[in-house]
């Protein structure tokens, strides 16, 4: 803030040039005006530090609103993903994991629309934060209210075996592909091309490993299971694929209980999944003589 009174001024000599700062509201105060609007100009991603670099450079310079030349190199960066919302229907976990655009509710069996849109919506920012904030191994957490309650859980972090935890080596284990198997413990873990709309949400999204192949809930029984019609006490045989089933008996819709449910169809484990995208990392060249 100034404190001097409106007669005052600073003569601040860079080399040849003199620069007269007055108070900012007075009609003399042309200079620091200017000074000002070119800090207000400057790109919004440099860090503080950086801005009082690039305006001394600028002063230094003739304040010819000049920039220096940036260098950008292209960088494959992993972001790893943990995610489930809850089901619009009947409240309950449906883990999110993989970039599918449907998944079923493992207790009420609802189908859930996840459009790009939806996706794009919740990880957009994520991608830039994880390219441009993020340093390796860090991230955070968050929760989403939007079209579907969202539980996230992101982190920049290269992608690893789930059961040893050890980091692949990606350029030189990686040969193609669907899987990717740890040389330390030989586990396979798949590896799927990021589908073409993705890009919309993972700007540059190449490969995605960790992800479950498909999203949809198949019965695990080897055979039918036999239970009572809870309204003629008949008995009905069922494989489990269909939440309500027909008593052939009496004719009634019978809803499955919910220890029979899981029982063909466990609830699927929340897992971390990574996806592999690139990135322009720039580089700023600051003259420091």
């Amino acid at each position: 803030m100034w404190r001097g009174n409106i007669s005052e001024r600073l003569v601040l000599e860079v080399g040849k040039k003199k620069y007269v700062i007055t108070p900012y509201n007075s009609p003399q105060n042309t200079e620091t005006a200017m000074l000002m609007d070119e800090i207000h100009r400057l790109p919004q991603k440099k860090k503080p530090v950086e801005y009082e670099i690039e305006l001394e450079r600028r002063v230094r310079e003739g304040d010819d609103g000049k920039m220096e030349q940036e260098d950008t190199a292209t960088e494959t960066i992993w972001s790893m993903l943990e995610m489930s919302i809850c089901c619009p229907r009947c409240d309950g976990p449906v883990v999110i994991n993989g970039p599918f655009t449907s998944f079923r509710c493992p207790e009420c069996g609802e189908m859930i629309e996840m459009t790009p849109e939806i996706w794009a919506d919740l990880l957009e920012d994520v991608r830039d934060e994880l390219a441009d904030d993020t340093a390796e191994g860090e991230g955070g957490r968050s929760t989403i209210w939007g079209t579907y309650n969202t539980y996230l859980y992101y982190g920049r972090l290269k992608p690893y075996c789930p059961k040893c935890k050890r980091d692949f080596d990606m350029e030189n284990e990686y040969t193609g592909g669907d899987s990717i198997t740890c040389i330390g413990c030989k586990t396979k873990t798949a590896v799927l091309p990021a589908p073409d709309w993705f890009d919309n949400v993972f700007k540059g999204a190449l490969l995605i490993i960790g992800a479950q192949r498909e999203q949809t809930l198949k019965s695990v029984a080897e055979s039918p299971i036999s239970f009572t019609c809870s309204k003629c006490g008949g008995t009905i045989l069922t494989c489990g694929c269909d939440r309500t089933v027909e008593c052939e008996h009496c004719g009634a819709s019978v809803y499955l209980p919910d220890e029979l449910w899981f029982r063909f169809h466990p609830a699927p484990k929340k897992k971390r999944w990574f996806v592999g995208f690139e990135a322009e990392v720039y580089e700023e060249d600051y003259d420091g003589e």
